[in-house]
């Protein structure tokens, strides 16, 4: 198995959560770490995602660097339109 894309998707998650870095109040260095700790761990799942489902190395990085950027609040933010949505459409269906 082939684990060259790991090489990209740390490096886009680095450069997509230093970019969010710059936005919080927080600006210490361990904040810092922490977030680019985060947007790896953020990239690599929207990679893993986005790749399962098109099949396309370019459009996944893309992707995992904009989960990057957005961090866990964005991952927070999908799950709750998730169930949300989901919370809904059982109550159309009488589920």
């Amino acid at each position: 198995m082939e684990l060259n894309y790991l090489f990209y998707v740390v490096v886009v998650g680095s450069i997509g959560s230093s970019v969010s870095f710059l936005k919080l109040p927080n600006k210490s260095f361990n904040g810092f770490l922490s977030r680019v700790l985060e947007g790896c761990f953020v990239a690599y799942i929207v990679y893993e995602i986005s790749f399962f489902n098109f099949q396309n190395v370019r459009l996944s990085l893309s992707l995992c660097g904009f989960g990057a950027w957005l961090g866990s609040d964005g991952l927070i933010f999908v799950k709750e339109a998730l169930v949300k949505f989901l919370n809904n459409k059982n109550r159309t269906f009488g589920g």
